[in-house]
């Protein structure tokens, strides 16, 4: 995000997947140089949707700059699924290959 003037934009930054759908809000820049500031934002992997997607990044203002009506940066990001493993272990104390006995005879 770079400003017009001689300081770095300060306000928040709302990351986006649609004009409703905010899924992160970075309050504060991580970096500044000059008149332009670097936001980041860690994506909630699970409320992303498999498949692709436009992100965008909205300034939402500060004392010296107004927000912006409008999506200033965007990308394209391919979500995939992950892989799931099931593991089934024995919790039981019988040795291997007899099942362990229970209280009943």
């Amino acid at each position: 995000m770079s400003g017009n003037s001689i300081f770095a934009p300060t306000g928040p930054v709302a990351f986006q997947t649609s004009p409703t759908a905010t899924f992160c809000t970075a309050a504060a820049p991580t970096s500044s140089s000059g008149n332009s500031s670097t936001y980041t934002c860690v994506e909630p992997g699970a409320a992303m949707v498999v498949g692709s997607q436009t992100i965008t990044a909205q300034f939402l203002g500060d004392a010296n700059y107004q927000p912006t009506n409008l999506p200033t940066d965007t990308l394209t990001q391919v979500v995939v699924q992950a892989s799931s493993t099931i593991k089934v272990t024995n919790a039981g104390s019988g040795s291997a290959g007899n099942p362990p006995r229970s209280g009943c005879r």
